[in-house]
């Protein structure tokens, strides 16, 4: 499972550009950050 996940192309499932994968890998943190503010975004829309 670990190998999945990590190396070049750990990212690549997304569709991300090269770029953004490359963020990605960098910090993992903010791929969490992402999902959570769609869901906040899409919680609000919901309300309203």
């Amino acid at each position: 499972m670990g190998q999945a996940f990590s190396g070049p192309n750990a990212f690549k499932f997304f569709g991300f550009t090269p770029a953004a994968t490359a963020v990605l890998q960098k910090d993992p943190a903010l791929l969490v950050a992402l999902v959570l503010v769609l869901l906040g975004m899409t919680a609000l829309s919901l309300l309203a």
